[in-house]
C-alpha cells in the first residue's frame, strides 16, 4: 500500500503532461497492479482507456503474490483489502475472472496455490470465477487444496491445509466428485 498522500504526487505527475505514451501507461498499470496499489490503478483507469487484454494482464498481476524485495515481500492487513478491491475493479472494467494465467493455468488455481492469496480467491469467486475450472491435467482448485499449500512468499517454507479456501470453494459449489486426469 502506498503511504497516505502518495497518490497525489502520482496524480500531479500525470497532470504535468498529458502526452504520456500509451505503452508507459500500460506499464504503470501493470506495475501498480503487481504491487497491489489499488488507488494508483483506479487513477490510471480513470485517465486512460485500457483494452481487455491489458486489463487481463493487470488482473493476473493483481491476483498474484507481490514481487520479492530484498528476499521478502511485506504484507499488511490493508494490503489484502486493497488486493480485493483491485481485483474487483479490474473485473468490473472488463477483465475475465475465468481466464488462464500464461495460457496454461486457470487464475483460480493460481490463487488457490498459496494461502496468502485466499482473499483473492474469495474475490474471484464473488465476481463469477468458476470454482470447477481445471488445468490441462484436470486439476481444479479443490484438487490443489487437498494438500497443504505455502503460507509464505517462497516455496520450501511453512505450509498449511487451507481449510478457509476449501470452505469458500464449497460455498461456491465446487464439485467434490470432479475427477482429475491422474
Amino acid at each position: 500500500m502506498l503511504p497516505p498522500g502518495e497518490i497525489s504526487p502520482i496524480e500531479d505527475m500525470l497532470e504535468w503532461w498529458n502526452g504520456w505514451p500509451h505503452d508507459v501507461m500500460i506499464m504503470a498499470l501493470r506495475v501498480a497492479a503487481r504491487e497491489w496499489h489499488f488507488g494508483v490503478v483506479i487513477l490510471l483507469m480513470k485517465r486512460e482507456s485500457f483494452e481487455q487484454p491489458q486489463l487481463q494482464d493487470a488482473l493476473h498481476d493483481a491476483a498474484d503474490l507481490k514481487p520479492l524485495g530484498f528476499f521478502k515481500a511485506e504484507y499488511e492487513g490493508v494490503d489484502y483489502v486493497d488486493q480485493q478491491l483491485l481485483i474487483a475493479s479490474l473485473i468490473d472494467a472488463g477483465a475475465d475472472p475465468n481466464s488462464f494465467a500464461y495460457d496454461a493455468t486457470p487464475l483460480i488455481l493460481t490463487v488457490a496455490s498459496n494461502s496468502i492469496l485466499t482473499c483473492a480467491l474469495k474475490t474471484l469467486l464473488d465476481k463469477g470465477a468458476d470454482p470447477n475450472k481445471t488445468d490441462g491435467s484436470g486439476q481444479s482448485a479443490l484438487h490443489i487444496l487437498t494438500a497443504p499449500v505455502p503460507t509464505g512468499q517462497v516455496s520450501g517454507g511453512s505450509q498449511l491445509l487451507n481449510e478457509t479456501a476449501i470452505h469458500l470453494l464449497l460455498q461456491y459449489k465446487a464439485s467434490v466428485s470432479q475427477p482429475d486426469s491422474a
